[in-house]
């Protein structure tokens, strides 16, 4: 763990370096693309979702994070705002869906053409942003004593309870980065347009339940189930849907 990855003549974070090395690879990958003569997109238009799309996915992964853990806001809530972790990722995903879907419409593209570019490249970014949780020691596994748990140091949240735990971050990670992979394949055989995005909700909803039933932090829950899982089935039960609605008819001749 390098929770610190510079102290002079400023302190730079790991966690903070990899989202942003995260953010650049994938813009490489979607300006390299945009370069494709079906995308229907140019650099400059991709750059200007990329902001927007970031800002506000920044501020609705932070606005979700506030509302899981409102006790913990209503006690310090100046902390909890200004705190370096403390992000959910969905709150990111569905503000930035919502900043590209404003954005995609004021400039005239199309919007699932679009959408799948970024499907593709949204997966790359986070697994960046899941190593910076391990380095940092934020969204840890449950207590593990067998090979595949890991001590974390004390002053990290998942040293604080002196044991061994899975190293979900690494998990969710190698995960993000197979979904890549696959998203990718899909992409580029694709045979309707939104077929990515549809399945980019689908299998991420998937992993995330997985992953989620490994988590030791404290997630917030509903019944039995914590939020990233109840959002993780909405998320692929709304990309079975995409994929009926989406799919082209077949014509059947008499």
């Amino acid at each position: 763990m390098f929770p610190i990855l510079l102290k002079w003549p400023i302190t730079i974070y790991t966690y903070g370096a990899l989202i942003s090395m995260g953010v650049l690879v994938s813009l490489f990958f979607l300006l390299k693309m945009s370069k494709g003569e079906k995308e229907k997109i140019n650099a400059d238009q991709v750059m200007d979702l990329v902001i927007w799309m970031l800002v506000l996915g920044f501020a609705g992964a932070r606005i979700l994070y506030i509302i899981v853990e409102w006790k913990m806001f209503i006690a310090s809530p100046l902390r909890t705002i200004v705190s370096r972790s403390g992000f959910v990722f969905y709150g990111g995903v569905i503000s930035g869906i919502l900043a590209g879907m404003w954005r995609v419409k004021k400039m005239g593209l199309d919007f699932w053409k679009t959408m799948d570019m970024f499907a593709v490249a949204l997966p790359l970014a986070h697994a960046f942003g899941r190593i910076g949780c391990f380095a940092f020691g934020c969204c840890y596994g449950r207590e593990c004593h067998s090979w595949l748990g890991m001590k974390f140091p004390a002053g990290s949240p998942a040293g604080s309870g002196g044991v061994p735990v899975i190293p979900t971050q690494l998990i969710s990670a190698a995960g993000l980065l197979i979904l890549f992979a696959v998203l990718w394949g899909i992409y580029k055989n694709k045979n309707f347009d939104g077929k990515v995005s549809a399945n980019y909700c689908l299998l991420y909803g998937i992993m995330r339940f997985i992953v989620e039933i490994f988590r030791g932090d404290d997630r917030g829950g509903i019944l039995a189930l914590s939020t990233s899982q109840v959002i993780g089935i909405m998320m692929a039960v709304f990309g079975i849907t995409l994929l009926v609605k989406l799919k082209p008819k077949k014509i059947q001749h008499k």
